[in-house]
């Protein structure tokens, strides 16, 4: 995967009306789970173990699954959800983006 911060924003004070982390990652290849997680872990420099589990906020089974029809089933498509203090976009090209779910547009 490979992941941008944006070089105009610090660590924790990242403009609200943009992602802080964006990345792609292949489905077929990767664990959105664990891509997701080593992004916010190295955008925010906080050891993946001392994130939140992503499961009290989703099925990360199912999420995997749903991402994976993504790419057999669907040529556009995406989903969205909070962990933690973020939100999560996953698109079914692969892309992937986090901000931070406080923010004021």
């Amino acid at each position: 995967m490979t992941n941008r911060k944006d070089p105009d924003s610090g660590r924790h004070d990242e403009p609200a009306h943009r992602p802080f982390a964006t990345g792609r990652f292949d489905p077929d290849d990767d664990s959105i789970v664990e891509e997701l997680v080593m992004m916010i872990s190295e955008h925010t420099d906080t050891d993946p173990t001392a994130l939140p589990p992503l499961s009290e906020y989703v099925d990360p089974e199912a999420l995997d699954t749903l991402v994976r029809s993504f790419q057999r089933d669907a040529a556009s498509g995406s989903i969205a959800f909070t962990y933690d203090e973020y939100v999560v976009k996953v698109r079914a090209d692969g892309g992937l983006s986090v901000e931070r779910a406080n923010a004021e547009k």
